[in-house]
């Protein structure tokens, strides 16, 4: 086991975020497997929790994107389950998502007030995160059903200043 420095305050939020993550296991009604999106982080040295750089994407790696309570959730994982990582962004209030650029991002859990962020990798995630991310398309069908989405986000951890997690996601129904 590896000990990373700040290594108790990121644990304190592990219980949180895997209480939080539990609706994952239970079937959703609005979850799909998609047919076309991917996921790349990368991440500065000493970034948290995402602590280097991936790229997932259908069909070789498994993706489920959704949106429940006006969150969107993105989940990725290697087949084989061993890298996997959930980004879930929503506006302030919880209203529905829209195209334009959200500042000032908090964690979602942990400060509810404005836009939210929660970005889990490996079971961990950040208590206090300083973020902002775009969305640039964002469509859902006449039931309100997520159907595309292209966004990219920079996350930080501890500090507006400590080391950035970059992302992109797009995602095609």
């Amino acid at each position: 086991m590896t000990v990373v420095q700040g290594g108790f305050r990121r644990a304190l939020l592990v219980l949180p975020v895997v209480l939080a993550m539990s609706g994952a296991v239970a079937p959703v009604a609005m979850a799909d497997t998609t047919e076309s999106a991917s996921l790349e982080i990368s991440s500065e040295t000493g970034a948290w929790p995402v602590s280097n750089s991936h790229r997932w994407e259908t069909p070789a790696d498994e993706f489920m994107v959704w949106e429940n309570e006006n969150i969107v959730k993105v989940d990725a994982s290697t087949m084989d389950g061993r890298n996997y990582v959930r980004v879930e962004l929503n506006a302030t209030g919880f209203v529905p998502l829209r195209v334009g650029t959200y500042e000032g991002v908090r964690n979602r859990l942990l400060d509810p007030g404005g836009p939210g962020i929660l970005v889990v990798s490996g079971g961990f995630g950040c208590g206090t995160d300083f973020a902002e991310f775009t969305i640039d398309r964002i469509e859902r069908d006449a039931g309100g059903k997520l159907t595309a989405l292209d966004a990219d986000f920079e996350q930080r951890c501890g500090s507006a200043t400590a080391p950035a997690s970059r992302g992109e996601v797009h995602f095609e129904a």
